[in-house]
């Protein structure tokens, strides 16, 4: 399967004021990392190593100055947080800043023929009015999108084309970082790879050839970097903090990607450690293996030969850096979205830190910082704990440096989050008692009260806890939190009735997930029985399936059902589910979402209550086979910007089947990202703008049914802005469905997921909503499973579409599209 891959590009440019009418002088770009945001990230390897190819077209090509203004992480978490306490420590001094004129972070992105650069730009050189635009591009592959992006950086910095310079050869002292090797399939944690080593000591004794040149012993350099847990230097770190450990002047920062085709590419950067200015620059490409030493070695001779001599730049004021520091964490607030990724948690990590080590003497920014670093710790994967517990305690330390945070009732709300969420609830704990120290009367944040209760509860002192839980709840958005809290705390100190009262609120909330089973909803349901009865059960599970049909695909709901039909007498009915609950698993190899190891455990218990209820011979039947569909109407397919018209046609054909409805594919609608409805930052269409645009803008036939919009583009909602993407927009007898989520599948894939979905939607806009799901699926996106989804009725859903008249309800459709404003073409 294709797989694409995000990232982030951040870029500072500064120009610089004019030498005189005629003539300036030109633009000085800063480049850090390029960004990306899915979980298999490593897959696209290459993309750690293009911030120094694009320095180094910038530096060959252009007439600007370049600066590597990024600390960048070598891309795993423990090299992240070594380098997060050493920045936290007050021995790390700080350092002059030089001013941008320009900042620019932007995301490399699927699009429909390969992928395109977003560049948010922000205009910084008159504070008082910055400006921002945002530039989005085409560059096909990631791997050879270096050329390009300079390309572009020069055109918006109108930096010209470089002329050949004199060489300024000085004496001076260098030290060779560890080179970086990258394949197209590089993974984190991986050892530094033998080539690596080989090239850097190879350009160590190139260098020792010039008798200009001092050469930081190799040996002294990794003693300094291990002893001040600087291992991310390799990435070509804070270079005036290494000038000082090492007396270095130049730093020679060596890049070597391989592609899939296994040719090699070298880029070789010299950067000067006061400034961090890039000084020269030498490339090659398609190198074989075997040629690799001997081209290193010329390649070293060429950069000493062509530096120029280093830019007076000038330092950034407090309100420039702030300004830039903002765009990091802007930057880093933006992934909080996919944090729970690896590749999210790691670009929160490098833009918060950027934003730091730019303005770390900034209330407003460090304010900021403890913020965003405290929601990160949020993320509920386990594979970050250690690293959660780096960032809390990095959290605290740069609070405690600045008097007049220290003491914010706010932000000690934020650390001790920080701590609980890492596990160190009595840190969590000690901050909370310097809240209470300086907090003048009660405590009445809500937060504050939950994260106190959270911490004493979870060290086995639910008595303490419940002194902070109060009855009431103080804030909407953590009502179920603290409800399940209560409950908890109830439970543990014997408070039998106390416990119900608190769980007995699941049917005020429209959505029950599997996390909600898993700890109380069981519970809450054996209670239930116990103090009414197993119909009551039954009563509350079949009304929170229709709140939330989403509840239906869960097999641990349906299984609950089951149970208490049978409890409660209805034998038939827990018969039917156990069922359908079998021959899912049967149909999915009983992987349901993820071959979860509890799937077996769930087999063995579903098979004892089988035994129980006994066997249901239940029909499944297609809508065709239910009633006829009126020949006279059609069902149409209307494209949105640029699709798969083969997974369009399929899905025509599933429709035509399913429905034996009459189904045309319209002429697809154009769609610009130009639209008001898109969101450049998100590279995403907003659903209800963009599905109110192009209702105003289809025009349909007349003997049209149903309307079914289809784009590739992905989608988000204003109203859920949780949730990272959806699917669809129903509205009455029109839908939006998008399939960017299953996009980067295997057509054969891709086809039954997008099926299934879309089906759905079509009979959703009759307005069958039984609670059940209309057509049974797996409930999940494993692309497996995807292949043995059923594509039938249940007997409720046949019931329901069997008492439909489908005359009528293409009336109501008409009637809808008259409201609506949709025009409808004549005959």
């Amino acid at each position: 399967m294709k797989n694409y891959f995000a990232c982030i590009v951040c870029v500072a440019l500064v120009v610089f004021p004019a030498w005189s009418d005629t003539h300036t002088r030109p633009p000085t770009v800063a480049i850090s990392a390029f960004k990306m945001g899915f979980d298999t990230w490593y897959q696209w390897g290459n993309v750690r190593v293009i911030r120094d190819q694009v320095a180094a077209h910038l530096t060959e090509e252009y007439e600007c100055v370049v600066m590597n203004r990024s600390c960048s992480y070598a891309m795993t978490l423990e090299d992240s947080v070594k380098r997060l306490s050493v920045i936290a420590e007050s021995k790390f001094e700080s350092d002059t800043i030089y001013s941008a004129d320009y900042i620019v972070t932007g995301i490399f992105q699927p699009s429909d023929k390969g992928n395109e650069c977003v560049l948010r730009i922000a205009d910084l050189r008159n504070p008082e009015k910055p400006r921002t635009q945002i530039d989005t591009f085409k560059v096909g592959s990631v791997d050879t999108a270096a050329s390009l992006v300079a390309k572009r950086i020069a055109t918006i910095t109108k930096a010209t084309i470089r002329n050949p310079v004199s060489p300024n050869v000085q004496s001076l002292s260098w030290v060779v970082m560890p080179f970086r090797h990258v394949t197209y399939e590089w993974k984190p944690n991986e050892p530094p790879h033998p080539l690596a080593l080989e090239m850097a000591l190879r350009t160590e004794m190139a260098l020792q050839t010039n008798t200009l040149i001092r050469l930081v012993d190799h040996m002294m350099l990794e003693t300094i970097l291990k002893e001040n847990s600087m291992k991310s230097l390799a990435d070509a770190g804070n270079f005036r903090h290494l000038s000082k450990l090492t007396g270095a002047d130049r730093l020679l920062i060596g890049t070597l990607s391989e592609g899939k085709n296994k040719k090699i590419r070298v880029d070789l950067l010299s950067v000067d450690t006061v400034t961090s200015e890039v000084l020269g620059a030498v490339t090659a490409v398609n190198i074989d293996s075997g040629q690799l030493g001997e081209t290193v070695e010329n390649l070293t001779g060429k950069l000493v030969s062509s530096l120029h001599s280093p830019t007076a730049l000038t330092p950034a004021s407090i309100q420039q850096r702030e300004q830039e520091a903002e765009l990091y964490i802007r930057t880093a607030e933006m992934e909080n979205i996919a944090m729970r990724t690896t590749s999210g948690y790691l670009n929160v990590l490098e833009y918060a830190e950027m934003a730091y080590l730019v303005a770390r003497d900034s209330e407003p920014v460090i304010r900021r910082m403890i913020k965003a670093f405290s929601t990160l710790c949020k993320a509920s994967s386990s594979n970050f704990n250690a690293g959660k517990i780096e960032i809390a305690r990095f959290v605290d330390k740069i609070a405690e440096n600045h008097p007049n945070i220290r003491f914010d009732l706010r932000l000690l709300v934020d650390r001790a989050e920080a701590y609980y969420y890492t596990g160190r609830y009595e840190e969590a704990l000690r901050v909370m008692r310097i809240y209470q120290e300086h907090n003048q009367g009660p405590m009445t944040s809500g937060i504050a009260r939950l994260v106190t209760a959270q911490s004493y509860f979870a060290l086995n002192q639910p008595k303490k806890a419940l002194e902070y839980l109060p009855k009431d709840d103080l804030e909407w958005g953590n009502r179920q939190i603290w409800r399940l809290l209560r409950a908890r705390v109830c439970r543990s100190l014997g408070d039998e009735d106390g416990e119900f009262e608190a769980l007995d609120t699941f049917g005020h909330f429209k959505q029950h997930n599997k996390g909600a089973i898993e700890n109380e909803m069981e519970r809450y349901l054996e209670l239930l029985a116990r103090r009414k009865s197993p119909a009551a059960v039954v009563d509350f599970l079949d009304k929170a399936i229709q709140r939330d049909y989403h509840f239906s695909a869960e097999k641990d709901a349906q299984f609950l059902r089951a149970k208490y039909c049978l409890d409660a007498g209805e034998k038939v009915r827990a018969a039917k589910i156990c069922q359908r609950l079998w021959e899912t698993g049967v149909d999915t190899q009983w992987k349901w979402d993820h071959p979860f190891a509890a799937n077996k455990e769930f087999k063995e218990k579903l098979a004892a209550l089988r035994v129980k209820t006994g066997d249901y011979p239940e029909k499944w039947l297609k809508a065709r086979e239910i009633q006829p569909f009126p020949t006279q109407y059609v069902v149409y397919l209307q494209p949105v910007g640029t699709v798969d018209m083969r997974l369009i046609e399929s899905f025509c054909a599933d429709v035509q089947d399913f429905y034996g409805a009459t189904t045309k594919i319209l002429p697809s609608l154009p769609l610009s990202k130009d639209s008001p409805s898109y969101y450049k930052e998100r590279n995403q269409f907003e659903a209800q703008q963009l599905f109110n645009e192009l209702s105003l803008k289809v025009k349909i036939p007349a003997d049209t049914f149903i309307l079914s919009f289809i784009t590739r583009e992905s989608l988000f909602s204003l109203d859920t802005p949780v949730f990272r993407f959806i699917r669809s927009r129903r509205d009455g007898y029109i839908s939006l469905n998008s399939y960017a989520s299953w996009a980067d599948w295997d057509l054969q894939f891709q086809k039954p997921a997008v099926r299934s979905h879309f089906l759905c939607n079509i009979v959703f806009g009759m307005g069958l909503f039984a609670g059940d799901y209309p057509c049974i699926t797996s409930g999940g996106t494993d692309q497996f499973v995807c292949t043995r989804r059923k594509i039938a009725f249940c007997e409720e859903m046949q019931a329901k579409y069997k008492a439909l008249d489908l005359e009528k309800e293409r009336n109501k459709a008409m009637e809808y599209y008259a409201s609506k404003g949709i025009e409808v073409l004549k005959n």
